[in-house]
């Protein structure tokens, strides 16, 4: 799995992850993967939400499903307009 993280339409930060989930037919699973943000940009995505008045974030990612016919690369995009 990959993914980048906005705020306000600004790339915070992004994730990535080779672990391996398996997900039985028909069930769910939280995925969590481990993510680190410099303070620099938590300061400037704050700054944004201050002088929009609104925070809206957006994830925008790959996940990897292994099949028997390889790996499939599913686009995901996630949004949240606002919180």
């Amino acid at each position: 799995m990959r993914a980048d993280l906005y705020v306000n339409d600004q790339e915070l930060t992004n994730a990535n992850t080779s672990l391996k989930t398996n997900i039985p037919a028909g069930t769910s699973k939280t995925v969590e993967p481990v993510v680190s943000v410099a303070y620099s940009d938590v300061g400037s995505a704050l700054l944004s939400v201050i002088k929009s008045g609104q925070a809206r974030y957006k994830v925008v990612g790959t996940m990897y499903v292994d099949t028997p016919l390889g790996t499939l690369d599913i686009p995901v995009t996630l949004v949240e307009d606002e919180l």
